[in-house]
């Protein structure tokens, strides 16, 4: 948040960042489902027959 509120330098009105965020839960499930994809295939599975 401070980070935003610096780069916006006060141009925006601080409303805009609770009015999208719920687009926060979406992304953090994207890169959640990335990461976890990224560990599958880099950690093997010694359960899983090839």
């Amino acid at each position: 948040m401070h980070y935003l509120e610096k780069a916006d330098k006060g141009k925006a009105p601080l409303g805009w960042t609770f009015k999208y965020r719920f687009l926060d839960i979406a992304i953090v499930n994207v890169l959640l489902l990335v990461a976890f994809e990224v560990v599958r295939l880099v950690i093997p599975v010694k359960w899983r027959t090839m």
